[in-house]
């Protein structure tokens, strides 16, 4: 759960592949830093492993090597796909892609609108 294998790893797949709990994390972390000018260190605390005595709540990113790292190590090429991903939902002649997994449609607040 704080793996990741680079930040072009959490714009890309479907479902689980996608590891939205990083993908937010790291939305919060450019929040705050745009907003306040801090730079923030992700974390991801799960109650259930925090009390093992080698849990670290760090992210891990595997394809810089670094546990732990700071905002602003990912932050320009986060925000350039963060703004990738936007243009492309609000762009009209992009049609309309249902995912290819149908799990994740069980839960998803829109499936009324796709039809699935």
């Amino acid at each position: 759960h704080l793996e990741f294998a680079g930040v072009e790893s959490l714009f890309r797949g479907e479902g689980k592949q996608r590891l939205s709990n990083i993908l937010q994390t790291l939305l919060y972390a450019m929040m705050l830093y745009r907003t306040r000018g801090v730079d923030a260190e992700p974390a991801l605390y799960y109650v259930r492993a925090m009390n093992r005595p080698d849990y670290l709540p760090t992210l891990d990113d595997r394809e810089t090597g670094v546990r732990g790292g700071r905002y602003t190590l990912y932050a320009e090429r986060f925000e350039e796909l963060v703004r990738q991903t936007l243009a492309e939902l609000y762009d009209p002649s992009v049609p309309f892609r249902q995912c290819e997994d149908a799990d994740t449609c069980k839960f998803c607040d829109f499936n009324v609108i796709c039809k699935r």
